[in-house]
């Protein structure tokens, strides 16, 4: 729906023109058991010849215990200027003064509601009936031809539901019934309509209920022709305009309703789906893991000299398992100890009142690759071999990573060294991959 804001002149698209009314109802010194039921809200709405409205709110209470305030809420979305505030009880006018005494009210303004707010005595006298008057400017919505007044007679905000509900919207002048258009937004379908000359009735049919958050919403749009001393607020407003706007708010509620029959399927299809993967993962991967120990019994009384020490070096001190340039370190000297390569100081440069900085390089002693090295460390040697023979001997230059094809190699060399690193089966794999299945 679109429609237009009263007291500005920009066209705002979805604003709901509302009025909230609510009684909240307590004691200070309130007892264990206490209730009230709201018996029926009446309300009579006039709109006058000058486009203002006179709106009287009539709720008849059934107390049960001890309140001592009464509170009625009226939001200020929806109109210009609201004025003349009246409270009457059982038909007597209160007064309007800020003071703690019986037949007295205060309106208190806040940021985007008034409160206005009497005192109360229940326990003597629990039947009650209490009606708030007030005029409202700016409310309709005036074109050249049609006006509108979109408006929540009751809200779904009240504390108690009412018992029954009957609302009385009068005209100026007589209005031909074909020139009259209501539509009831949100509303339920308790609520029924009946629409004479110069008058709109609201009221919840013989047998029917009115429910917690169910409320009554109108947009009535009618011919300007009784509103003679009134002037046009909003020259774009017509007839054909909210006519549109309506059969897309109907259209708005059919996909609503779809996209909720098709929340509820894809609801029942996928707790049971979920309920199966989560049995599914606990019967493969809720068990704890058992490690592989029979090929360790004949090492349980020697030192471990079979396992690499690059390879040592990522089990205690990388979480990630990934090779880092320290296990390409480990695998270097492990290679130098085998006999492939001589690790030589030599002096370096000195600096200007300083010492000289030892140089150290990698030479090669002739020894071929043989059938002890993994393939990883073969990679790893024929690189450094190939390093050396083109002249790069010293151990800071052998791994500058300064070329893609540079890069592609040590990509390559983690590869691997990864893939032979998983053939021991020191960890549970399987437990990684459920994990990111989670994921």
């Amino acid at each position: 729906m679109t429609a237009f804001f009263s007291n500005s002149n920009l066209f705002l698209s979805e604003m709901k023109r509302k009025i909230l009314f609510i009684f909240i109802l307590f004691s200070p010194l309130c007892g264990f058991s206490r209730d009230y039921q709201i018996q029926n809200i009446s309300i009579d709405a006039q709109i006058r010849s000058d486009g203002s409205v006179h709106y009287a709110e009539t709720r008849h209470f059934d107390f049960d215990g001890a309140y001592s305030e009464a509170f009625f809420t009226v939001s200020l979305d929806g109109f210009d200027y609201i004025e003349d505030i009246r409270v009457y009880k059982n038909g007597t006018p209160l007064i309007n003064e800020r003071s703690e005494e019986t037949g007295t009210f205060r309106v208190d303004r806040f940021e985007d509601y008034l409160e206005i707010a009497w005192p109360i005595e229940t326990e003597e006298e629990p039947i009650q009936t209490y009606t708030v008057t007030y005029d409202l400017l700016g409310a309709l919505l005036i074109g050249a031809d049609h006006a509108e007044w979109f408006w929540t007679f009751i809200s779904d905000n009240l504390d108690r539901v009412p018992g029954d509900v009957d609302i009385s919207i009068t005209f100026p002048e007589p209005i031909a019934e074909e020139q009259m258009h209501l539509w009831l937004r949100d509303t339920p379908a308790s609520i029924g309509k009946e629409i004479k000359s110069d008058q709109i009735r609201l009221f919840l049919k013989e047998g029917e209920t009115l429910k917690r958050r169910e409320e009554v919403e109108a947009r009535i749009i009618f011919p300007t022709s009784g509103l003679t001393r009134a002037a046009v607020s909003h020259p774009f407003f017509t007839l054909e305009r909210a006519l549109a706007e309506e059969q897309e708010w109907k259209d708005q509620q059919k996909k609503k309703a779809q996209r909720y029959i098709l929340g509820l399927a894809l609801m029942f299809t996928l707790i049971p789906g979920s309920l199966f993967l989560f049995f599914w993962f606990y019967k493969n991967y809720g068990k704890r893991y058992k490690p592989d120990t029979s090929s360790l019994e004949e090492y349980l009384y020697t030192p471990p000299g079979w396992i690499h020490p690059s390879q040592m070096r990522l089990v205690y001190y990388n979480s990630n398992y990934v090779p880092d340039a320290k296990v390409l370190s480990i695998a270097l000297f492990e290679l130098c100890r085998k006999g492939y390569f001589r690790i030589a100081e030599k002096k370096g440069e000195k600096e200007f009142l300083g010492s000289e900085s030892p140089v150290y390089e990698l030479e090669l002693t002739g020894k071929k690759g043989s059938d002890d090295l993994l393939s990883w460390e073969v990679l790893l040697y024929e690189h450094v071999h190939q390093r050396i023979t083109s002249g790069n001997t010293r151990m800071d230059k052998l791994f500058e990573w300064d070329t893609s094809e540079k890069i592609e190699w040590w990509k390559s060399w983690q590869k691997d060294f990864h893939k032979d690193f998983n053939q021991h089966h020191w960890f549970d794999e399987a437990s990684y991959k459920a994990m990111k299945l989670h994921a």
